[in-house]
């Protein structure tokens, strides 16, 4: 047999091994691509159950320890005011135990509830089992250690599942809680839920993208059903019915799913943006928590899509593999004798300086052995001149480039330390402007109310830059004003933004004659609105005082009780009602007090950075002593007081910083506003003390309406002030003084033009008047800006 029948044998061999094995290569990768569809669709169904198990106990969780914490906050607030001497401990504990026997506090899930157990396990509060003594229960063990360990300042997951069943039921339940504890009563507070409620506590719409990612081959998904076949989350089908679906064999697959809970099922299927059926595989899963059930589904024909391509290629190899031996095998016969002259070739090709040459090896021989040694001896000669080179290159590169890039870094680096340095000055510049702002919000001395019948002294301290206390003077009508303070839990920039909400808030509300408790109550609403989601909240002191009758009416939101000093017997009495603080509970209702001030009485209003400034070792300034400042000095007048109580508390402090915000309001009522026969006495007194020389009723009677056009004005009654000076204008054209007030009028109403061209009359006018002089200046100023 010659070489040639040869080769074609040992290749006919060859091919007949290469198709056998492709086809046991097929059916082996045909086994491996099911069984991986299997094991991926079952572990897709399990990742998507443990996704929904995991949104529920992270929704559960963190719902639970939010009702838990803010209940405990409600069992703090009462406890402060017991502490404070403002409610006695009964009264106090009775408040808390009916806040959480009250369904409409805090309604968990369908039929859970709030609770609270004494630190040795006992049921002190409960809507159905108070005074139980469940304290050797495992679970109740589990809540004491936890409780123990938030007492001893070594917090842990304070989440806790268990069984229960209430007086009257038949059988336990499965519950989950969430707790905290009031170490001051040792009150474990107790929030729970049964856990096969928990559908009524989570939200879809958390997970549902998450859900909907996941994509099996092309165009397979997963959904969410429940027992009943509603859809929960589908990316087709949204959230409809069903149950009743078929495929095109009559079988009804979604029954199937629903009554077996877990497996694996075929059928047939048309999604609405498709035009035909297809046959479909299906893992499904059931969660019993939320009687949901998972399913993972993937289209046969694309499962199989790989499958038909590994077969294609196999038999295209085998084919193509055929033809190139047959021709190989036709061809290698005429090279046997050609491998000694190919090698000689290459060797002296080699010999000339040609280091990539090689020699074809064709045969497993001597000589082809001979051949590959030549090819690995050129390869190596090749690689070691290449290594040279490439070094020599390197190196030369190297330096090149060391210095400009040394360079380089070193421009970097300034760059990025300016960049730095721009940036602090950025921040700090922000910062310097929201004091600024803030500040303009809160009333300085220039912005008390000019009234004869009022003396008001304040001050405002920020721990930082800006913080979170405010206090506010109200208009709301001519003889009466509204009083405010605050105080924003935390400090910075958020507690600023909230007090500019907070004035606001309180500024239109204090304007619809409503009590101050109606007006908490919808200052409440609103700010709950806006910080009720985040850990804000603050507490406020509002009244109203009328200037006519002396009656000063009051609402407490969690503040401090403003002080009363009564001039005519020298006593100190708390002003307080009961009330919640702003912002945690969106429904609250507050109540309303109200007081008769004398002449000569006093108002103090104050946030908590007075009492509880500290010194350097580490004492409280304290409430009692801020009581004996008030009662030795109360008799000072406002500004005195505010003034010398700051210097009290800072000699106290002792140069130690602030460690909170400090806020003071001092009001003292002088006497009630006189009839309106003294009044007009007054302004015909005032209006002789103006200026000019003219005689006779006429000029008389416009001096009083000049008076009264100042006295709108001091009251920042615009209209009232506009027409009286309209009036005068027309009456008095020459008068300067008319002119500059009309100029104000105009510019606090927003008329800069209007303002602008009646100044500039009056300065043609009087030349010397300053006053005229710099209003008009300032309203120019204001033109050009607006241009």
């Amino acid at each position: 047999m010659n070489v040639k029948h040869k080769l074609l044998l040992t290749n006919g061999i060859f091919l007949l091994i290469v198709l056998l094995s492709g086809s046991i290569l097929y059916y082996l990768i045909k086994n491996v691509v099911q069984d991986n569809l299997n094991s991926e669709l079952e572990n897709i169904t399990n990742g998507s159950v443990q996704t929904v198990k995991t949104a529920i106990n992270s929704s559960v969780k963190n719902h639970l320890k939010t009702i838990a914490d803010k209940s405990k906050s409600v069992a703090q607030y009462y406890y402060e005011q017991y502490k404070n001497g403002k409610i006695s401990k009964e009264v106090a504990y009775n408040q808390v135990k009916n806040i959480f026997l009250d369904s409409n506090y805090m309604k968990i899930g369908t039929t859970g509830y709030l609770a609270g157990v004494s630190g040795n396990g006992v049921i002190v509060i409960h809507p159905k089992a108070e005074g139980k003594d469940v304290s050797k229960a495992p679970f109740m063990q589990k809540a004491m250690d936890i409780a123990k360990s938030l007492k001893e300042g070594t917090p842990r997951d304070t989440y806790l599942d268990y069984l229960w069943k209430n007086p009257g039921e038949e059988k336990e339940r499965l519950k989950a809680a969430g707790l905290d504890y009031f170490e001051p009563w040792d009150l474990i507070v107790w929030a729970s839920s049964y856990k096969e409620e928990f559908n009524s506590l989570v939200n879809p719409e958390d997970f549902k993208q998450e859900i909907l990612s996941l994509k099996i081959r092309q165009s397979g998904y997963v959904y969410l059903m429940d027992s009943e076949g509603n859809l929960i989350i589908h990316p087709q089908l949204g959230t409809s019915n069903v149950y009743d679906s078929q495929d095109s064999n009559g079988n009804y697959f979604i029954r199937e799913i629903i009554k077996n809970k877990n497996g694996k099922i075929f059928y047939d299927w048309k999604n609405p943006n498709e035009q035909k059926r297809r046959e479909k595989i299906a893992y499904y899963k059931y969660i019993p928590e939320i009687d949901w059930i998972v399913v993972t589904t993937a289209y046969i024909e694309e499962v199989n899509e790989s499958l038909y391509l590994i077969r294609n290629i196999i038999i295209f190899t085998v084919l193509l593999t055929s033809l190139i031996m047959v021709g190989i095998s036709l061809k290698v016969s005429q090279f046997i004798s050609k491998p000694i002259n190919n090698l000689m070739l290459s060797i002296n090709e080699m010999k000339s300086g040609n280091l990539a040459v090689t020699a074809k090896v064709e045969t497993k021989d001597e000589i082809g052995v001979l051949a590959e040694n030549f090819n690995q001896m050129s390869h190596k000669l090749k690689e070691s001149f290449e290594q040279i080179q490439a070094q020599n290159l390197t190196i030369r590169e190297y330096n090149e480039n060391l210095e400009r890039k040394v360079q380089e870094r070193t421009l970097e680096l300034n760059k990025a330390n300016e960049e730095l340095l721009q940036k602090n000055e950025e921040m700090t510049r922000d910062l310097n402007m929201a004091r600024r702002i803030q500040l303009s919000i809160i009333p300085s001395e220039k912005d008390y109310p000019q009234m004869k019948e009022l003396s008001l002294g304040s001050q405002y301290n920020s721990m930082d830059s800006v913080g979170g206390d405010i206090y506010d003077i109200i208009p709301i009508n001519d003889h009466t004003y509204g009083f405010l303070m605050a105080d924003v839990s935390g400090h910075g920039v958020p507690a600023a933004l909230i007090t500019a909400m907070v004035k606001v808030s309180f500024n239109s509300n204090s304007i619809q004659g409503l009590t101050t408790g109606e007006i908490c109550s919808r200052v409440n609403k609103e700010i709950f609105k806006l910080i009720g989601d985040l850990d804000y909240y603050l507490t406020a002191y509002y009244g109203i005082l009328d200037f006519k009758t002396g009656e000063f009416t009051y609402t407490n939101a969690g503040h401090h009780a403003a002080i009363l000093y009564r001039k005519k017997t020298k006593q100190i009495e708390h002003l307080d009602t009961v009330g919640f603080m702003i912002g945690i509970l969106e429904e609250s209702n507050y109540e309303t007090l109200s007081v008769k001030l004398e002449p000569g009485d006093k108002i103090l209003l104050l946030t908590d950075g007075i009492p509880e400034a500290r010194n350097r070792q580490k004492e409280f300034y304290e409430y009692d002593r801020l009581i004996e400042y008030t009662t030795r000095y109360m008799h000072l007048n406002p500004k005195e007081f505010v003034d010398g109580l700051i210097a009290d508390v800072d000699s106290f402090c002792e140069g130690n910083p602030a460690n909170d915000d400090r806020a003071v309001l001092c009001i003292e009522f002088l006497y009630p506003i006189d009839s309106k026969q003294k009044v007009e006495e007054s302004i015909r007194i005032e209006a002789r003390q103006l200026p000019g020389n003219e005689k006779g009723k006429e000029a008389e009677e416009i001096k009083i309406m000049q008076t009264k056009a100042l006295n709108f004005l001091k009251k920042n009654s615009y209209m009232e002030a506009l027409e009286l000076l309209l009036d005068l204008n027309q009456k008095d054209s020459k008068n300067s003084i008319v002119k500059n007030s009309l100029g104000i009028a105009y510019y606090r109403m927003g008329k800069l033009e209007d303002a602008h061209k009646v100044l500039k009359e009056g300065v043609e006018l009087n030349q010397n008047n300053k006053n005229l002089q710099r209003n008009l200046a300032l309203i120019e100023s204001r033109l050009k800006k607006q241009k």
